[in-house]
């Protein structure tokens, strides 16, 4: 019997995700000359890179929409970065990381916690 994994469980390579990003985000900004636009990548990336855009194209709005979020969308921060921030600050950025955490007008802890999360975001 084989097991089907689920989606979220599924890790692309950086190599194929910055590829769908590109595309991604290609065909949204230019629509129908994103193939033409596409066709200056090398040989092998290329026949990828077409092959996903047809695929992107076929796409329902929605379906479109949400691959281009996905695509661009920061990477999960690991856990064990946010639990070696000590003290207040510490605390300060698991509120503003925890799902559905509202944003905060507080002082300046508040603003350094948001400053540090977005750091642990890009890195």
């Amino acid at each position: 019997m084989r097991r089907r994994r689920s989606r979220r469980s599924r890790r692309l390579p950086d190599r194929v995700r910055d590829l769908e990003a590109l595309v991604r985000t290609v065909a949204a900004l230019d629509g129908p000359l994103a193939a033409g636009l596409l066709a200056g990548l090398p040989a092998q990336r290329q026949r990828s890179a077409l092959a996903l855009l047809q695929t992107v194209q076929r796409a329902s709005r929605a379906e479109r929409h949400a691959g281009l979020v996905r695509a661009v969308a920061p990477d999960p921060i690991a856990p064990d970065l946010v639990e070696g921030i000590p003290g207040a600050l510490g605390e300060a950025v698991r509120r503003t990381l925890a799902p559905g955490a509202i944003a905060d007008e507080g002082g300046a802890l508040v603003r350094w916690a948001r400053r540090l999360a977005r750091e642990l975001q890009t890195m």
